[in-house]
């Protein structure tokens, strides 16, 4: 089977799910992805958070992060980053952006590493940023306690939009590959019936006694598993560059050395702020054993609060008796004093969150 017969056929498969992070740009045009990376400045403008770029070394102490793309000016294209979010030790707030390239591993048959690491590079070389062979301790071996290593590809990318592309395709392959291995185990004599196909080959071009086709097909056949693909990309970052919530850096706007470099955990700063907390919680109108949906369902009520202070903003249309201010306190050490808006409509509740607290 050519190599492009077989990617024609397994390469159009939209039935995986995006679960690794909801704002990559799939679907966007260059325009509007700028458009959406100037919106999220505005708004962290808007509260006082804006983008440190030096690269001299700043205190803050983490309080947020979510992923974010950025437009890379020596590539010349977007690539996925993470916004840390801190505040300073003279209370000002302030965010940098570490730029991390995502990946997952490949895995191969035992003694065919090779084969699908060299069909990788070929494959993903204009749209990978780099293809590793990586030895990983490998969890399914039954005596992976004894510290035995398997080596796996690494795929890294410039943003989660071309790892995604590659796993669609690469997972029918996987697939594909389970069903014939599956097959052969139940009917050896189809094994047996491929080894002598493969020794007579008809194409006149030969590598080490295979053809280009064969070639190609050994390569592929050796693809039996993927890893990581589905790591959420903030946690991912988390992990890799070993980033917590709660705790004081020495952070750098930039820096020439990798985004290893950008932060340095300050051990001996151990004093935690005390930020103001926001917390809200939306609850909406839903028809029985159905999740909630835009289209059909309301907001029938907000319920917030400010530190200790508690607020509920009522929808009149959906609870029709007027509420009176409340106390809900289930353990002394969280008092809940809760002051009631009852508005007439969606629409109004909507705005008088917004309006009065966001």
């Amino acid at each position: 089977m050519e190599e492009d017969e077989f990617e024609e056929n397994v390469g159009n498969n939209d039935d995986f799910t995006e679960d690794i992070v909801a704002s990559t740009g799939l679907g966007l045009s260059l325009e509007k992805r700028f458009e959406r990376l100037s919106q999220s400045d505005r708004i962290d403008q808007l509260y006082g958070c804006l983008r440190y770029l030096e690269f001299e070394e700043r205190i803050g102490w983490l309080y947020n992060l979510q992923p974010c793309e950025l437009f890379d000016e020596e590539r010349r294209r977007f690539v996925s980053a993470i916004d840390l979010y801190f505040i300073g030790d003279i209370g000002d707030r302030f965010k940098i952006s570490v730029i991390y390239p995502p990946y997952f591993y490949v895995g191969a048959k035992v003694g065919r590493e090779n084969d699908v690491y060299a069909y990788l590079s070929k494959r993903y070389h204009n749209r990978c940023l780099s293809c590793d062979l990586i030895a990983k301790e490998d969890l399914d071996l039954p005596n992976h306690l004894a510290g035995i290593q398997r080596t796996f590809i690494r795929l890294r990318f410039h943003d989660i939009d071309d790892l995604i592309k590659a796993r669609k395709e690469l997972q029918p392959i996987v697939k594909r590959n389970a069903e014939r291995e599956k097959e052969q185990q139940s009917r050896p004599e189809l094994a047996v019936l491929k080894r002598a196909t493969s020794s007579n080959p008809s194409s006149d071009l030969m590598v080490n006694g295979l053809s280009n086709a064969n070639v190609a097909e050994k390569q592929i056949d050796g693809i039996i598993e993927l890893r990581e693909f589905d790591v959420p990309y903030h946690i991912r970052v988390c992990i890799d560059l070993k980033i917590n919530v709660g705790l004081w850096y020495g952070v750098l706007g930039q820096s020439n050395s990798g985004p290893q470099k950008q932060l340095l955990l300050k051990l001996d700063l151990i004093e935690q702020l005390e930020p103001i907390i926001f917390a809200f919680d939306i609850e909406c109108t839903k028809i029985s054993l159905k999740f909630s949906s835009a289209a059909s369902d309301q907001i029938m009520m907000i319920s917030y609060m400010i530190d200790t202070q508690g607020y509920l903003i009522i929808n009149c249309e959906i609870i029709s008796q007027d509420m009176d201010d409340f106390e809900y306190t289930p353990n002394k050490e969280y008092p809940g004093h809760f002051h009631v808006f009852n508005e007439p409509n969606e629409f109004e509740l909507i705005k008088h969150f917004f309006l009065s607290y966001c």
